[in-house]
């Protein structure tokens, strides 16, 4: 196979990525919006023309953004600790200032001036600077069919113009990295300078996985950054969903609303866990010839995840606590309902990943694209955490519109034999069968 038959097929493959999703997002919006106005069948047309001119634009932008993104990862590739404070804190403060424009839409709301918003001197403003937004211009006024000629003329350039950029831009790095993965002379960038001790088996893979996850930036991302901020987002969401109850329905639901916040977002920043096994790489059958058991090794993985999931909820439930929204009693009750939703969730992707094992072939073992042992973890995880957190704050809203005190009794019973149901059911599902699920993975896997 030719090196350009190669190229042109991972360029391919991106192109049909973005026409798919850009498919889905003008076709949905300029649907509706020629139901409403009565377009015709030009204008549906024009839209599917749109869709299938648009991705050239879209991916020309994302080269030029991963050119220099490529090149600033390259400098910090060993960098790893000020990688992770730079993405933890950029997340971070982008949340926070997302959590500030829910504040306003809530008052908004809240107040009714929602109306108001929307002003003669508001809709002047937006339609001003659509009129000058180019080249998202040419695409509208070639829609409605205005100026056609001269719109589709800028269009087809902008197309041309845009698509030679970003094949020359992946190109260059397409090639350089190939290149890079042939090259042999690899520099060494970890030197250690440490006395090795011996160490227990479970400290041992403990050690091991940490300093595989902190050297390597994505997975550190995944594990850490989202960890630590958690407390941040279960805060503003609670503040943003305390004032928005109490002025739509007035009803105090902050013990019903910390339960939904902290386990939903302790099951979303918990999918590490789904890649436990997948992310051994083509080292995974080295495992079976290791003097340890087969149980102490995924017993390490399950460990390793829940340390940082049990840190995080802890700090968070501390945290929810201090400010006030619920008492310590309920902030104890809710940390350790947390912990065991975390833990069954570690256990029952465990087990789906050792059944199911995505390994990467790539040189350094890392996972780069998220597999469907990722994708079910957090749908299910999702749909337990809205069940469990849902029905407790469906049940408070409805005894208090219905003028009836809620008893918590109801909440604390139905959270916590949930939450212990599905811990026993995820391990028991990890024990069963676990030596000969571990001993059939082979290099079919790969």
């Amino acid at each position: 196979i030719k090196s350009s038959t190669v190229f042109l097929s991972k360029i391919f493959f991106v192109y049909i990525k973005q026409l798919c999703l850009t498919t889905i997002y003008v076709m949905a919006i300029n649907g509706v919006f020629a139901y409403i106005t009565n377009q015709g069948i030009g204008f549906i047309m024009s839209a599917l023309l749109t869709c299938i001119l648009l991705p050239a634009l879209n991916i020309a932008l994302a080269s030029l953004i991963a050119l220099p993104v490529y090149y600033i990862k390259t400098v910090f590739r060993a960098k790893y600790i000020v990688t992770l404070v730079a993405t933890t804190v950029f997340v971070g403060l982008s949340f926070w200032g997302y959590s500030y424009i829910l504040d306003a839409v809530s008052d908004l709301l809240a107040s009714g001036n929602i109306k108001f918003f929307f002003s003669k001197a508001t809709m002047n403003t937006i339609i001003s600077v659509a009129e000058n937004l180019y080249p998202a211009k040419f695409y509208a006024e070639f829609n409605l069919g205005i100026n056609t000629v001269s719109n589709i003329f800028f269009i087809l350039a902008i197309t041309l113009a845009s698509t030679m950029l970003w094949i020359a831009v992946v190109n260059r790095l397409f090639i350089y990295m190939v290149q890079q993965r042939l090259s042999f002379n690899s520099k060494q960038v970890f030197k250690s300078k440490h006395i090795d001790y011996k160490l227990p088996s479970i400290i041992s893979l403990l050690k091991r996985d940490f300093l595989v996850v902190l050297r390597t930036p994505s997975y550190a991302f995944q594990y850490f950054s989202t960890a630590i901020i958690m407390p941040l987002m279960v805060v503003l969401c609670i503040r943003v969903g305390e004032t928005f109850l109490n002025d739509m329905v007035a009803v105090n639901c902050n013990f019903e609303l910390a339960i939904f916040c902290v386990i939903i977002f302790s099951v979303l920043t918990n999918t590490f866990c789904a890649t436990n096994i997948s992310r051994e790489g083509v080292g995974f059958l080295l495992l079976k010839t290791y003097p340890i058991s087969i149980g102490k090794y995924i017993f390490s993985k399950v460990l390793f995840c829940f340390i940082i999931s049990f840190i995080s909820i802890l700090i968070t439930c501390i945290t929810v606590c201090s400010l006030g929204y619920i008492s310590i009693a309920q902030s104890v009750f809710i940390c350790l309902s947390a912990c065991c939703l975390s833990l069954a969730q570690i256990c029952f992707a465990t087990k789906c990943d050792l059944k199911h094992p995505y390994f990467s072939v790539d040189e350094d073992n890392e996972i780069k694209e998220s597999s469907k042992t990722v994708n079910m973890i957090i749908m299910i995880g999702l749909v337990v955490a809205l069940f469990v957190g849902g029905v407790s704050l469906l049940m408070k809203v409805l005894f208090s519109l219905n003028g009836k005190q809620s008893p918590k009794m109801y909440t604390y019973l139905f959270v916590c034999v949930t939450s212990l149901s599905m811990l026993v059911m995820s391990t028991l599902n990890l024990k069963v069968n676990l030596k000969r699920n571990f001993l059939n993975v082979s290099e079919v896997n790969y």
